[in-house]
């Protein structure tokens, strides 16, 4: 369930949501992901309802492991459709996950050519001053997703 919506033009969003994986041959996982999507035009009112999403990031750790670990993040640069592209890692990512997304929406351009999406890379650089306008909300919303306890 998203938790925190940036809607941008009414045609692209940064989603936030708490995740949860419970996995008990690898161990649960828990934190916040973090995506791009587009906005349906078609929806009630513009801009209302969220549609596929073009980038992810899953800034989750080991619920059992070490505090502040980040192992289990890892991104996903392209989407077909709904579907997850492959999982990528980054050393970074997994150093300071925030700061790591914060980096890559602070270029929504080169986000967008990676994950093949050319009506952002086209609205970047009008979306690119109203994301950065919300970074200090957008820092603590993954934060505080997954600083919340497993559900």
């Amino acid at each position: 369930m998203t938790r925190y919506a940036f809607i941008f033009s009414d045609t692209f969003a940064i989603t936030v949501e708490p995740f949860v994986v419970l996995d008990p041959s690898s161990g649960d996982e828990n934190g916040a992901r973090i995506q791009v999507r587009r906005v349906d035009a078609a929806g009630a009112e513009a801009g209302t309802l969220l549609a596929d999403p073009i980038w992810r990031g899953d800034l989750f750790r080991l619920t059992n492991g070490p505090k502040d670990n980040w192992d289990r993040a890892h991104y996903h640069p392209r989407f077909q459709g709904v579907q997850a592209g492959a999982r990528v890692l980054d050393p970074q990512l997994t150093r300071d996950p925030i700061s790591w997304a914060l980096t890559q929406l602070g270029d929504l351009r080169s986000l967008a050519e990676g994950a093949a999406a050319p009506d952002l890379a086209a609205a970047a650089s009008d979306l690119q001053p109203q994301v950065d306008a919300v970074q200090d909300e957008i820092r603590q919303a993954p934060q505080k997703c997954a600083a919340a306890p497993p559900a």
